[in-house]
């Protein structure tokens, strides 16, 4: 009866042991690499994460406060995109909330950025030409490369150079588009439809 006791009483210590606390759970990997980039010198802008396919996110919540960013910083993560917000930065192609972050040692790998005055020299922008039939395409400085616009009637497109769409200028209408070209300053026209 001793030993019924004994055993009785290891076995229920056992059970309440548990092998590792909650706090020291592996943490859960994020599925989305990124890079961080400092865009301050736009205005109204501060940092956006660059995806490999050179799609730049505006995170508007989430980032914890003890994880800063840096610019150049590799990191991985994932995110909501934010449906109906509105920034001034205007270099992001989306306002995301950051639901999941942490450091990466590894870089995606980011298109690179077209500096041409050929846009036969690069697919995206052969891709372009034919879909839009612009009737010339217009270079301009743009953050850290180049813009290009692709100006057809009724509507015009601008691209940054790794050949991300930015946004469309229906017409004459003055928008956000036709007022992000404006402020880009002189462009060069390297292309003309039939010249």
């Amino acid at each position: 009866m001793q030993y019924f006791f004994a055993i009785l009483m290891l076995a229920s210590l056992g059970a309440c042991h548990s092998s590792k606390p909650a706090a020291e759970e592996p943490a859960q990997d994020c599925p989305t690499p990124g890079v961080v980039r400092d865009m301050s010198q736009l205005d109204g802008c501060r940092f956006l994460i660059e995806l490999a396919n050179g799609v730049r996110l505006l995170p508007a919540d989430g980032i914890p406060d003890d994880f800063p960013l840096t610019d150049g910083m590799a990191i991985k993560f994932d995110y909501e995109v934010l449906e109906g917000q509105m920034s001034i930065c205007m270099a992001e192609s989306a306002i995301v909330r950051i639901t999941c972050i942490q450091a990466s040692g590894e870089r995606p790998e980011i298109p690179t950025c077209h500096d041409t005055t050929d846009p036969g020299s690069a697919e995206w922008m052969q891709a372009a030409l034919e879909k839009h039939a612009p009737y010339e395409v217009v270079k301009y400085p743009y953050l850290d490369g180049w813009a290009y616009f692709f100006r057809g009637g009724p509507v015009s497109y601008l691209y940054d150079c790794q050949g991300n769409f930015l946004c469309e200028a229906p017409g004459k209408m003055l928008n956000d588009c036709v007022r992000k070209v404006q402020g880009l300053g002189e462009g060069e026209v390297i292309w003309r439809r039939g010249g």
